[in-house]
């Protein structure tokens, strides 16, 4: 991909300019590198499709480490522009894939400020992104898929709809409300797929935060959207999407926000926030 069309698609996703600049430096330098990567999109394009490990097997061979993370970010934006083409022939509105393809930009942004370097490391959770398997609609992300073991009615492999909660905006009932109304509607429209289930799995479905917050707390009325099937005691998401870092709970975890000061005593006190599955019933 040229500079040129690397800046367009930057815009349009709302990449950080100092990312843009950084990579159209680094291959505006080097002709080489550019016929290189060019020759290689495809392959590239089908190891990624097929499974991550295949991807990142065939960069450590053909490039040096410190490349690793900066080509991840680049290959994100070669299939973020190609998938455009797909969102066109879908007639699906341009901002929904503005809004999709954005999280490039904030797990780019995340990996600047964990490392001060530019790159993209959630490489297997764009691939969703970039080859069509989800989308943002409204306050919450919906990936198409199928269920991965029997939920009450619905049996296992079905098709279903598995909601995905981006960072970012508070968590407001009556736009999720409004994000799954759109949803049901949404893949009937462009992919003729009326969904029976939508399915979450998630620290935010939790039963125990009941407990730690007020009733009238977004997360816990987000939960009540679902029926809890689940709960089960791995800390660890809780943890990383609460306190930022670690996977241990400790007396040094901070307590910045309200929701920190009362996960931090609760987990102190020996109980847990673990993982919740929930389910919507559309039919």
């Amino acid at each position: 991909m040229k500079p040129r069309e690397i800046i367009e698609t930057a815009n349009e996703i709302s990449l950080n300019k100092k990312y843009t600049d950084y990579i159209c430096e680094l291959i505006g330098k080097d002709l080489n590198l550019i016929t290189q990567l060019e020759n290689i999109e495809d392959a590239i394009k089908e190891k990624l499709f097929k499974n991550t490990k295949s991807y990142n097997d065939f960069i450590k061979v053909h490039f040096p480490q410190d490349l690793h993370m900066t080509l991840n970010l680049y290959f994100a934006l070669v299939f973020a522009r190609e998938c455009k083409g797909r969102y066109i022939s879908k007639d699906i509105d341009h901002d929904i894939y503005k809004d999709t393809l954005n999280d490039i930009s904030i797990w780019a942004d995340t990996y600047h400020m964990q490392t001060g370097k530019i790159g993209l490391k959630e490489i297997h959770w764009i691939r969703k992104h970039i080859f069509f398997k989800i989308f943002k609609l409204g306050r919450l992300q919906f990936e198409m898929t199928d269920l991965e073991k029997d939920v009450k009615s619905f049996t296992k492999n079905s098709e279903c709809l598995n909601i995905h909660i981006p960072e970012g905006e508070p968590l407001e009932p009556l736009k999720c409300q409004q994000s799954l109304k759109v949803a049901k509607s949404f893949f009937i429209k462009h992919f003729n797929k009326n969904y029976q289930v939508a399915v979450c799995h998630s620290w935010l479905l939790h039963e125990n935060l009941k407990v730690i917050l007020d009733q009238n707390a977004n997360i816990v009325k987000f939960a009540q959207l679902f029926e809890i099937v689940e709960n089960t005691n791995d800390c660890s998401q809780a943890l990383e999407r609460v306190f930022g870092t670690g996977t241990k709970i400790s007396a040094n975890m901070p307590e910045r926000t309200s929701l920190q000061r009362k996960m931090k005593r609760f987990l102190l006190d020996g109980n847990v926030v673990g993982m919740g599955y929930g389910i919507i019933n559309f039919s």
